[in-house]
């Protein structure tokens, strides 16, 4: 059976980013039920929350012209993560928001993706006719150090603190930071 070269929504110097297929649900699984990716989580994910959380990544897409993305290598086509801009409603200060975010499988920490990537993705969010955006948030548990200094490379700015609504049972993540980047 012969895979078929993805089509991506846009690109950076070393990254393609796609909308999600049925077949990335393996990697996807693998990576969630990673404890080292997942350590600022509440937990690591089963395959079937796995699968939930993809459909869901999926119909945004479809529904909203964004979502986060898998995101692959282009010189290897090789599946780092996902990177992209979701979308949010829980009850903060915003009711709702555009979120900046990306998760990366650990064979590749440290090489710049996670930047390269969101740099790109603030540019389809200020330049896409249909998000036109102002602003872009990005959250995380304020013990997410490589998340936030990825968030301070980018030039996002502290916006806040706050208790994420969410994690209430979770004490050790629920004290989270938000940051922004406007156009």
């Amino acid at each position: 059976m012969m895979k078929t070269t993805p089509t991506y929504v846009f690109t950076s110097d070393r990254l393609g980013f796609r909308p999600w297929l049925e077949s990335d649900i393996e990697w996807y699984a693998e990576m969630n039920a990673d404890k080292r990716v997942m350590q600022y989580f509440p937990s690591a994910m089963t395959k079937e929350d796995s699968l939930k959380s993809m459909q869901k990544l999926s119909a945004a897409y479809t529904e909203l012209g964004h979502t986060y993305y898998v995101t692959e290598l282009l010189e290897s086509k090789e599946i780092i993560g996902f990177l992209g801009i979701g979308y949010q409603t829980f009850d903060i200060e915003l009711q709702e928001f555009k979120d900046l975010g990306w998760r990366l499988r650990p064979k590749f920490w440290g090489h710049g993706y996670a930047t390269e990537g969101a740099k790109r993705c603030i540019e389809i969010a200020f330049a896409n006719e249909q998000l036109n955006l102002d602003v872009l948030y990005a959250i995380t548990p304020n013990t997410n150090l490589p998340s936030i200094k990825v968030m301070q490379k980018i030039g996002m700015q502290h916006y806040k603190d706050f208790n994420h609504p969410e994690l209430d049972h979770c004490p050790r993540l629920q004290s989270c930071v938000m940051y922004q980047l406007r156009r």
